[in-house]
């Protein structure tokens, strides 16, 4: 099955603790998708996804990434 990429956070999600998980169905995040995401602290990123240039750019509070792995 075909990969999906993340293009553009859903601003409106409510996030438990500034807290945001990719999605394991994520292959790929682009540049933006998370321009403007003001309320995310904390952000996990599966081990398979690719993160393309500046694709966490615009998170003025993001504290803190953690990079998930297999196991």
């Amino acid at each position: 099955s075909k990969g999906h990429k993340l293009l553009r956070f859903p601003q409106a999600r409510l996030l438990p603790n500034n807290t945001y998980s990719i999605p394991n169905t994520c292959t790929a995040v682009v540049e933006g998708a998370f321009a403007g995401s003001i309320g995310i602290e904390c952000l996990y990123i599966p081990t398979g996804t690719v993160l393309e240039q500046d694709a966490l750019a615009g998170m003025p509070k993001l504290d803190k990434v953690f990079r998930e792995t297999e196991g």
